[in-house]
């Protein structure tokens, strides 16, 4: 049974995603040279820390700078200002997927076409956004949350950034005023509160019976209003109750096959709680042992340690490689 555990343990570590980007090297062109895609990750950090119990959710999901670092990137210092919204007519991105973007960093494509999508939304190029958002969309879709919320690409704190006022979104979506026993409006404002937890606050809304009894009901009443109360929860099983993430996370994942523009105007912070879902990270796509460690000697014995004198222990770290650190054990044990 030992050797089958480390066995499967092994082959999962050997194939272990390199979501982070951490051994893709440098950006393909025709991004500016000497980017790589670790640096573009890790370029741009938010104001505050990430945290559920954070009062003010934005401060946490913001990400002041972006506009340079996408300007850095993916046009160059060397492009005069007046000139950028012609480079960008261009779809830049397309090119270093192209490159083998796609193939060494999956991820990090989908955070430059995120860069360049908010860039053609502010120099109001409306063709390139739109052709930028559909493919920025569909890649979205196929990627589980739970890797968002295991890497460090920093996604869905860039999308909180963009002034999404600019496209705006229907009136109804904010779902203010409706007749109904959930009171949609006042749940939207528990995100606006600096002075209270939004977790906790949240509580009465996402839990209500009503929605628990007919989400099809509450759910044509204000759709949006279900999906981050679905989202809040898919929070809560991760925090407590992990089992109870595949109850969820179907429903949360319906949510990337609305358009960013829509997502991002609707009055609901969706960027901003999906981003705070990092703060629940039980560890990283990086883990305190190797293959090495789980196919060493100690673990290919066959025979309960504890049962075996201290020196019998001596004789089977000996057998480590002699390039690894080994902390000695005393004659006592």
């Amino acid at each position: 049974l030992v050797r089958l555990v480390s066995s499967a343990a092994v082959a999962w570590q050997l194939t272990f995603p390199d979501h982070d980007c951490e051994l893709a090297g440098e950006v393909p062109p025709p991004v500016a040279p000497g980017w790589l895609w670790s640096s573009v990750r890790d370029e741009l950090q938010p104001e505050c820390s990430v945290s559920k119990r954070t009062a003010d959710l934005q401060c946490g999901a913001s990400l002041p700078g972006w506009r340079a670092l996408a300007v850095g990137v993916l046009i160059g210092p060397q492009v005069l200002e007046d000139e950028i919204h012609h480079v960008l007519q261009e779809d830049i991105v397309a090119q270093v997927r192209k490159g083998g973007g796609s193939r060494l960093c999956p991820l990090g494509c989908l955070f430059l076409d995120a860069l360049q999508m908010l860039l053609t939304l502010e120099y109001r190029l409306s063709d390139a956004y739109a052709a930028i958002s559909v493919r920025f969309g569909q890649a979205l879709q196929q990627i589980p949350f739970a890797v968002w919320v295991g890497s460090r690409w920093p996604l869905f704190a860039l999308l909180n950034s963009a002034d999404w006022g600019i496209v705006g979104a229907p009136a109804a979506y904010r779902c203010d005023g409706l007749s109904s026993s959930v009171d949609w409006g006042r749940f939207r404002q528990v995100f606006d509160d600096p002075e209270g937890s939004w977790w906790q606050k949240s509580i009465e809304y996402v839990y209500h019976p009503d929605v628990g009894e007919s989400m099809f009901i509450a759910s044509k009443q204000c759709l949006y209003g279900v999906y981050i109360s679905n989202l809040i929860k898919l929070f809560w099983a991760m925090e407590s109750e992990s089992s109870a993430y595949s109850i969820y996370s179907p429903y949360v994942q319906w949510i990337f096959y609305e358009s960013p523009h829509l997502l991002g105007a609707s009055g609901w912070p969706f960027f901003a709680v999906l981003h705070h879902g990092t703060a629940l990270r039980r560890h990283g796509f990086i883990l305190d042992y190797d293959a090495v460690d789980l196919s060493s000697p100690l673990m290919w014995h066959g025979q309960y340690l504890q049962a075996l004198p201290p020196g019998h222990h001596l004789a089977l770290v000996s057998l480590q490689h002699s390039d690894r650190q080994v902390r000695p054990l005393s004659a006592s044990g």
